[in-house]
């Protein structure tokens, strides 16, 4: 009462190591040697959002099965929380199959330990490149009308293709006429190039 009252804080400046409760004590003194105290809690918030980073748009293929995957990791491109924390990934499509072929934008989330988010999108390119396989079945023919109008259901038993249905083209390959049955003059072609051939008897 006497003199002039100087106030200090404990603690005044705060940063990403104080994120939560602390506790501050205010002490007071009237410039004659009396001192009083008390503390307050204050409580930091993390507010500011991480920064998404993500890769340039890049390219994967299928597998044999027709099935291809990413992770978080392969989308992340160095995002990072204000603090320098640790931050979670998350992306909205891990998982492709023949019904995702040509460009597909992959969201990346990103969040930090007090809950903030951000994301960016990259954009993921899925090929089928895996030749389709042509399964074919010896025929054997005889010498009558039968063997002059071969149909492809006669020879091709099953083409499989991961992702595409598969064109079948049957005919005498060029220089063959139908009186020439041999492998040589019985092609059969799946799309994508591939060729299976056809060994055919004569009897």
């Amino acid at each position: 009462n006497c003199g002039t009252m100087a106030l200090s804080l404990s603690q005044t400046v705060f940063n990403c190591t104080n994120v939560g409760n602390n506790t501050v004590t205010l002490t007071a003194n009237d410039g004659n040697g009396n001192t009083a105290t008390c503390t307050a809690i204050v409580t930091v918030e993390d507010v500011t959002a991480p920064t998404a980073i993500c890769v340039a748009p890049f390219t994967i293929q299928l597998d044999a099965t027709g099935n291809a995957s990413i992770t978080s990791a392969d989308i992340d491109n160095g995002s990072a929380d204000a603090c320098g924390a640790a931050v979670s990934l998350s992306i909205d499509k891990s998982s492709f199959t023949c019904a995702n072929l040509g460009a597909n934008d992959v969201t990346l989330t990103v969040t930090d330990a007090s809950g903030n988010k951000d994301s960016c999108i990259s954009n993921v390119t899925i090929l089928d490149t895996i030749k389709p396989i042509p399964n074919c079945r010896n025929r054997t023919l005889y010498h009558d009308a039968q063997w002059i109008n071969l149909a492809i259901k006669h020879l091709a038993k099953i083409f499989f293709s991961h992702c595409r249905a598969v064109t079948k083209k049957g005919g005498w390959p060029k220089g063959c006429r139908p009186y020439q049955v041999s492998s040589r003059c019985s092609s059969w072609r799946a799309g994508k190039g591939v060729i299976g051939r056809e060994s055919v008897n004569e009897i």
